[in-house]
């Protein structure tokens, strides 16, 4: 089984009990605060970030992180997952946020928006990872 790093982003937010939850369905994983983070993320397969979803705006630690982190992230499995109202420009935005890390790093995009989706994607993440 593979060993998956959820990171999310604030701390006693609606991102961290997403990411507990996502954890119970995706198993073997490892959850932070992605201030938090370990610094070796070398046993890790997969990497999910979940963040709050408002456009421009958004996940600004998660960019810095994988910008940080890049080398360590080819080849790797990576779910972004948003949450938020509303979806317009989030497909768009993890397309940017690939272009922002550079090449040899896909990433998947997921969108929350009600708790029925919260574990629609922990199956499509398990599955993933």
């Amino acid at each position: 089984m593979a060993n998956t790093l959820i990171l999310y982003d604030g701390k006693l937010s609606s991102t961290e009990r997403v990411a507990n939850s996502l954890g119970m369905i995706i198993g073997n994983v490892c959850i932070a605060e992605i201030s938090e983070a370990p610094e070796d993320i070398s046993p890790y397969d997969g990497f999910c970030f979940i963040f709050n979803f408002y456009g421009a705006l958004t996940a600004g630690k998660t960019r810095q992180y994988l910008t940080a982190h890049r080398e360590a992230m080819v080849g790797r499995r990576i779910a972004l997952v948003g949450m938020g109202f509303s979806h317009n420009g989030f497909t768009k935005y993890v397309v940017d946020m690939e272009d922002a890390v550079g090449e040899g790093i896909s990433m998947t995009g997921l969108f929350i928006n009600d708790e029925i989706q919260v574990f629609e994607s922990g199956f499509q993440v398990a599955r993933m990872f």
